[in-house]
């Protein structure tokens, strides 16, 4: 226990066949982590893991994270398949947002799959009869988070990528994705903006506050 917050190991699981769904980083270090959502209510972390390693998917992470596991689905040292060469996509309704981010000091480095770590986060839906991207009932669960968060923050420190480098999918594309930290005219009053800047404070508490045990956690994903 330090500054008194629990901390409780995570359980990580190395899946027996890592995603055919990789490339080489081509001389590039992985300088950006970037989150995403698994877009379906009814895929969990087994099932996310065996699509990005069973199915023709040509999809992939470096980890997939729920409330309680880590799987790791891709190596660091290689590029997983997730954000492509990361360019913006102009059709979608936050695709200024995310050319003002590439113009940025932050954004002006990114090369997409080649120096980024992508880690996809189990979600959940009240109204499963629907599943379209501007429903307002998608979810993270507390776990998930407090799960994505310690893993975000061992993965900062042990390859030196400062905070303003931990990105979602859509601040480099404009793509609204992870759906529950996008905001999108069709939210009303929600602002999922405000609980994405809540999960970065997340992020940068257990960085501040307890880097001897996540190095324990990483040595273990890694």
């Amino acid at each position: 226990m330090k500054d008194g917050i629990k901390r409780e190991l995570l359980i990580v699981e190395i899946p027996k066949k890592l995603s055919p769904f990789r490339s080489r980083r081509k001389g590039c270090k992985p300088g950006y982590i970037v989150i995403h959502y698994t877009g379906s209510p009814f895929q969990g972390i087994d099932r996310t893991v065996h699509y990005m390693t069973e199915y023709q998917s040509e999809r992939s992470a470096h980890y997939v994270v729920d409330g309680e596991r880590i799987a790791q689905v891709v190596a660091i040292d290689d590029a997983a398949w997730h954000v492509s060469d990361g360019s913006v996509n102009r059709r979608y309704e936050r695709g200024k947002d995310a050319e003002a981010w590439h113009n940025s000091e932050a954004g002006a480095a990114f090369r997409g799959n080649r120096n980024s770590i992508g880690i996809e986060l189990c979600v959940t839906k009240t109204d499963k009869k629907s599943v379209k991207v501007g429903d307002t009932d998608w979810e993270f669960t507390d776990g998930t988070v407090e799960t994505a968060a310690k893993l975000v923050a061992a993965l900062m420190d042990e390859l030196d990528i400062p905070l303003r480098r931990v990105i979602r999918h859509m601040d480099a594309t404009g793509k609204p994705c992870p759906r529950p930290f996008v905001s999108l005219k069709s939210d009303g009053n929600r602002d999922n903006d405000e609980l994405w800047d809540r999960f970065l404070k997340t992020v940068k508490d257990y960085a501040d506050r307890d880097l001897y045990r996540l190095n324990r956690i990483i040595k273990r994903v890694l």
